[in-house]
């Protein structure tokens, strides 16, 4: 059966400019460019967008390691915003250290 953006039955696009049918960043039979195909679903998150060359959405990226998260409260570690007085009781291995300019 046909679709929207081939002829099977010719095994050819539609129309000329057409370059895909399928995949997360084909939109209206093109290859999406700058289309949000993951959104972002943390704040150490970062949201994909659709290069204009693949038709699948980019690797999920994440902030890097200690980049600021919940309004400088906060660091990302690992994909995750972690509290800063939590870090320094991570960092220190004691629960009841806090943040302060030494941590």
């Amino acid at each position: 059966s046909d679709n929207e953006c081939c002829d099977k039955n010719m095994c050819k696009y539609i129309k000329k400019q057409y370059n895909c049918w399928q995949g997360k960043c084909c939109e209206n039979c093109m290859i999406a460019t700058e289309t949000v195909c993951r959104k972002r679903i943390s704040e150490c998150d970062q949201q994909e967008t659709c290069d204009g060359i693949s038709l699948e959405c980019p690797k999920n990226r994440y902030k890097k390691n200690f980049e600021l998260c919940r309004n400088g409260q906060g660091f990302c570690f690992f994909k995750s915003c972690i509290n800063i007085n939590v870090m320094c009781q991570i960092g220190y291995k004691e629960k009841t250290a806090y943040f302060s300019i030494n941590c």
